[in-house]
């Protein structure tokens, strides 16, 4: 479920932007897969849904659940209002890794997941270009050690506060990545060269 958002994301703005042979190979090895899956397995798609409704083993860890009213509901809009502000900053700049960043965040805080390693995908969020402020580079730090803190609690509290806090902590770095990038942005040209 995690993945849903974030491919959503990258399909509807390869169709915004009309990149046409990206959503052809994206179809076509989507149908190919489908269908040699079905062909090795048989139509397994009933038995998923089934085994994603098994409440028993492994279970299904939800940020939303593990926070009470009205906690829950501000996390929601958090999220949806990063969703919304990253496709926003998307379109006005023609550049995808606001979205791409939004929906990896929206995908980890919001939606259920089987496992932990989930989270994991929280390493999209920050951008390819060089971490142009202390600030970026500070926030980037944070997040990639702040998994490990989470040995210091008791084992049964791991998971839980894991999926509500470590989508908020990846989030600082979308933050301040999007401060950075609009400080670097109004520079003059000049000075853009320095800093990169």
């Amino acid at each position: 479920m995690v993945a849903f958002l974030p491919v959503l994301g990258s399909l509807l703005w390869s169709l915004y932007k009309k990149e046409w042979p990206f959503l052809i190979s994206f179809s076509a090895w989507m149908l190919f897969s489908s269908l040699t899956s079905f062909m090795v397995a048989g139509f397994w798609v009933p038995e998923y849904l089934a085994m994603l409704r098994i409440t028993g083993g492994m279970p299904v860890l939800w940020s939303i659940q593990g926070l009470s009213v009205p906690w829950n509901w501000l996390y929601l809009m958090y999220f949806l209002g990063i969703l919304v502000y990253g496709l926003a900053q998307a379109r006005k700049t023609g550049v995808f890794q606001p979205l791409m960043a939004a929906t990896v965040l929206a995908g980890i805080g919001l939606t259920p997941m089987r496992w932990i390693y989930d989270l994991f995908w929280g390493i999209l969020v920050p951008s390819e270009r060089p971490k142009h402020s202390v600030p970026a580079r500070v926030s980037l730090t944070l997040a990639l050690l702040f998994p490990w803190t989470l040995a210091l609690l008791p084992e049964d509290l791991r998971g839980t506060l894991a999926v509500i806090a470590v989508p908020v902590v990846w989030s600082l770095v979308f933050w301040v990545e999007v401060g950075a990038h609009k400080r670097l942005s109004s520079l003059p040209e000049s000075s853009k060269s320095v800093s990169d």
